[in-house]
Parts: C-alpha cells; structure tokens; sequence
C-alpha cells in the first residue's frame, strides 16, 4: 500500500470537520495543489510532471497542555478563502481568542529552470478582549524530492532545512528561527502531531538516508490583539545548482561556498584568462564528496586575478 493511500485512510478514520476545499495554485510548468478541507495543506509541488512534496502545513497548540490542532481541521467560527492571483492563495481562519491569516505564493523557475519555489506566510492574532494567548506553533514538511520516497538525506535546524537525492535538493528558509526543531522517518512526526497530547521538540537535526520529515516549533506569548508572523520560502533545484553562492578573497587565500548534494561528487577549476577555453582543477580540490546544504573550500593563491567554477565529478 502506497504512502498516500495509507495517509488517506487515516484521514478518512477521523472525524468529519467539513470546511473549506481544494485549489491549485499555477505558475509558468510549476503546480501547487492545497486540501484546507483537511489536514494536509499544501499537498503537492510540482515542477513540469514530477511532484516533490508530500505534505507541508500548519499545528497549534494553546498552553502547556491539551493536544497540537491542524490549523484547518478545527470547527472555526468563521473562516474566508480566495486565489487573488492564479498563483496565490490567501485564507483566514478564526476559532476562540484565535485567528489565523495563511498567504501562500507559487514561483516558478526561481533559480534556473525546472526551479520551483513556494513561499507561505502565517500570522496569528490573540483575539482576546484580556489575556495573554501562550502559543506553541509547528510547521511540518515531508518532501517526497522527485516523488520518491527513499534514499533522501536531510539536515535541520532552527533557520529551515535542506534535503537531498541524487541530483535534485529542497531547502526551506524560516523567518524568524524556530525556537526547536526535529526530524524523523514517516510518519512518526505527524503521529506525534496527531496523537492528542502536548508535544515539545528537542532539536534532532539529521537524519539518512531514509523517507524523512521535518518540523519547527515556535513558543510565544500574545498579548491581547498581538501578532506574530512565520514566513517560510520553500525552494526544489531539481538539478544541482552548481553556483558559487559566496566568495570571499584576501591577499592570500579564496573562499568559495556552494550548494551540495551528499550523493554527488565535485571538483574545483580555475583559469587567470577569460578568454582561455581550458580550465585546469585545483590541486587537491577534485572528485570531493558532497554535503547536505552549503559546502566551502579554502584556496591558498597569491594571483592577482583568477576565475573558479565548480563542475560535477565521477567518485575517486
């Protein structure tokens, strides 16, 4: 039985909260599709014809006990949905002293072509005419990259995360940090969000290769008709993105930083001439095995001039 049939069967087990629905949202090749009728939020992020995610949304919870609560399975007082643009959503959700306001945006080719990128902004407001609200917030995310379930690495923490197979890596950015953050295999974090107790992350930060999900956790206090806004950028680069992200230069030595791939191998190269159809490979900088996330090396040269790029490599 398929990952999602089992995830639907479950759903189907629970009780029936009938609210909102389905939409997709559309940019250029790239899809988005989002259940509000249950608690799958954004359930699909597709580049052209293949799907990279499994399931990405939003629990609460009010005070130290008593369980986390999908955003869009509670029996809400009142609720608004609309696609401003074919490839947004905006919806408000609102349940006692609480209220909920979700913007999700779908960008296509961010970063290059077959790039796709979703970005998703929750603000919630303490209601309450007195009181403050103490909130515990989570965000969850189960990338299936290239609608697969095995062999993906991943690596946490409090500022997002990045996940990796062969030849395509997901990174997500939060703002600002969580306060805590875990990750395990499916579907024991989504369980644990489900199960109808009071959950606390305790940072485990990595974790493959395997089907892995992710989860932040926010823990704030609102006073009466306070705010508070999580902005998470979720981006696919279906292949590796080879592009040197930072370079930092003295008289003496090179910084190059990139964004790696732990299943895939590089070398670095380098030439002084533009106009030179050859580049040569720095000595000691070939075939290296990749990381999950941003990946440097430190070049010792005196040249005045020189130009670097970074290539895909077979394994030593």
């Amino acid at each position: 039985m398929s990952k999602r049939i089992c995830t639907a069967l479950m759903v189907l087990a629970m009780p029936c909260l009938a609210l909102a629905g389905m939409f997709t949202l559309v940019d250029g090749d790239t899809t988005a599709n989002l259940d509000t009728d249950s608690e799958f939020g954004i359930e699909s992020l597709m580049s052209q014809a293949t799907d990279h995610l499994f399931q990405h949304w939003f629990w609460y919870r009010i005070g130290p006990s008593g369980p986390e609560i999908p955003v869009t399975t509670l029996t809400m007082q009142q609720f608004s949905e609309s696609l401003p643009a074919s490839n947004s959503y905006s919806g408000t959700f609102s349940a006692t002293g609480v209220t909920f306001q979700i913007n999700i945006t779908l960008e296509d080719d961010p970063a290059g072509d077959n790039t796709v990128r979703c970005q998703s902004t929750l603000s919630v407001q303490n209601t309450n005419a007195v009181g403050d609200l103490d909130l515990h917030l989570f965000a969850y995310t189960d990338f299936d990259l290239n609608d697969s379930i095995d062999d993906a690495w991943v690596r946490i923490d409090s500022n997002g995360a990045v996940q990796a197979i062969a030849g395509i890596v997901s990174r997500e950015t939060l703002s600002p940090a969580a306060d805590a953050f875990s990750v395990a295999i499916y579907p024991d974090l989504v369980d644990l969000l489900n199960d109808g107790f009071p959950n606390n992350f305790t940072n485990s930060d990595s974790l493959g290769p395997a089907d892995n999900t992710y989860a932040h956790q926010w823990n704030i206090s609102l006073a009466p008709s306070e705010s508070f806004d999580v902005d998470i950028v979720m981006e696919v680069t279906p292949t590796t993105n080879f592009t040197i992200t930072a370079l930092d230069k003295t008289d003496t030595e090179t910084t190059l930083t990139w964004w790696s791939n732990p299943v895939e191998y590089y070398t670095v190269e380098v030439k002084t001439n533009l106009l030179d159809p050859n580049w040569i490979a720095v000595p000691g900088m070939t075939s290296m095995p990749g990381d999950v996330g941003a990946m440097s090396v430190v070049i010792d040269t005196n040249a005045p001039v020189a130009y670097y790029r970074i290539v895909s490599s077979d394994a030593p």
